[in-house]
C-alpha cells in the first residue's frame, strides 16, 4: 500500500511561516524618529530638518514625517534661538504617549537669561511652558521699568473688563 500525501499543506505552512518571519524583523510601516523609508525598505538616518527654520528658532530639528520635524532633545532646544529670547532652552516630553517627541519649554535658567526677561521682566517659567511675570523683582530690573516706569506686576485686564491670571509689568 503507497501511502500518498499532498505537498501543498506542507508547502503552504512552511511559506506561511516564512512569510510571517520577513514581516516581523521588516517591522512596521513606519521607521523610528529621524529615520525615514528608502526606496529599498530599509530605514535611513534624514538630517533634512536639522537645515531648517524651525530647527534653528525652536528646536525642532529630528525628522518625523513629510513636513514635520519634531524636538527630541535636548541640546537643539539649548542650541535654538527661542532659548535665548523666550528661555525656552529645556526639553520636555510630550506626555499623550511613550514616545520620545516633545516640547523646547521654559525653564528657570532659561527665562532668568532670555531677552525677554531683560526687556518685558518675564523671568519666571509658567506652567505651559513659557516666561511669565512672576511678580515685581522680575520688573524692577526690566527695560520697560527704567524706561517707561512699568515696575509693578499687575495682572491683565482682558477685553471683557475681568482680570486675567496673567501678569504684566505696569505703572
Amino acid at each position: 500500500m503507497i501511502l500518498k500525501i499532498s505537498l501543498f499543506p506542507i508547502v503552504f505552512i512552511v511559506f506561511s511561516f516564512i512569510w510571517t518571519a520577513c514581516a516581523q524583523l521588516q517591522g512596521s510601516k513606519s521607521c523610528p524618529l529621524g529615520y525615514k523609508r528608502a526606496k529599498a525598505g530599509n530605514c535611513v538616518h534624514d538630517l533634512s530638518c536639522e537645515e531648517t527654520e524651525k530647527c534653528k528658532t525652536s528646536g525642532k530639528c529630528t525628522y518625523a514625517s513629510e513636513d514635520l520635524c519634531v524636538a527630541t532633545r535636548l541640546r537643539d532646544c539649548q542650541l535654538s534661538s527661542n532659548c535665548a529670547k523666550l528661555g525656552e532652552c529645556s526639553f520636555r516630553l510630550n506626555g499623550r504617549d511613550q514616545s520620545d517627541i516633545g516640547l523646547c519649554v521654559a525653564d528657570v535658567d532659561g527665562c532668568a537669561r532670555s531677552e525677554i526677561c531683560a526687556e518685558f521682566g518675564k523671568c519666571t517659567p509658567g506652567e505651559d511652558g513659557f516666561c511669565v511675570v512672576g511678580g515685581d523683582v522680575d520688573c524692577a530690573e526690566s527695560k520697560v521699568c527704567r524706561e517707561q516706569g512699568r515696575c509693578t506686576a499687575k495682572r491683565v485686564q482682558r477685553a471683557d473688563g475681568k482680570r486675567s491670571k496673567i501678569m504684566a509689568c505696569q505703572q
